[in-house]
């Protein structure tokens, strides 16, 4: 038998740290546990702080993160504007300087790679790239906690990873389309077996 859980906010949290091999920032925490939620899909989508050519390279990195499959990807459920309502509101100054600085680093690593901008290179490239970059920063994290461990650190893309993979799971859409929702639970069943869990989600509380 398997156990399930309600996919609550605290859980996303835990599968979030968990999917990245990384911890989350106390800012990141506060966000989710405060009910920062995707409120609009990207085709709806004014940035708040962003400008349009900075909202338009962190909705291409969602994309490449979560794309659309046979599930919703991160442009359906708004995740871009979630990282830019989190940049804005919730992380430290120092950490939103951090996470910009990234941004240009990452456009400046696709021309060293590839000679053009990471918004017109093909997928593949665009998933080549994010691979070498995660792969360096979990390098350097390994490092730094042996040799530095007391050091802060703000990896760029796995925080933004991390942020991308937060604000699809809080998503109403996933909530309801991804994993199971129930509006109104009834009895609690601790340990069921998966044969009889509608379609084999876990569950949502979002």
């Amino acid at each position: 038998m398997n156990t399930i859980k309600k996919m609550t906010r605290r859980e996303v949290i835990k599968q979030t740290a968990l999917l990245t091999g990384y911890a989350l920032t106390s800012s990141m925490i506060q966000g989710i546990l405060t009910g920062c939620q995707p409120t609009s899909a990207a085709a709806e989508w004014t940035p708040e702080y962003f400008t349009q050519d900075q909202a338009d390279f962190v909705s291409a990195l969602a994309d490449c993160i979560l794309p659309r499959t046979s599930t919703p990807g991160a442009l359906d459920v708004g995740v871009p504007a979630y990282i830019d309502m989190m940049v804005k509101n919730l992380l430290e100054d120092r950490e939103r300087r951090a996470f910009m600085l990234g941004l240009k680093e990452t456009e400046a690593l696709a021309f060293n790679e590839f000679g053009n901008s990471f918004m017109t290179l093909p997928r593949k490239q665009q998933e080549e790239l994010l691979i070498k970059i995660e792969s360096a920063e979990i390098l350097d994290e390994i490092d730094r906690r042996e040799s530095r461990p007391q050091e802060w650190s703000f990896p760029f893309f796995l925080r933004f990873k991390q942020m991308a993979l937060a604000g699809y799971f809080t998503s109403q859409k996933v909530g309801m389309e991804v994993t199971n929702y129930d509006p109104i639970p009834g009895a609690y069943k601790g340990c069921i077996p998966m044969s009889e869990v509608p379609k084999g989600r876990i569950w949502s509380s979002i």
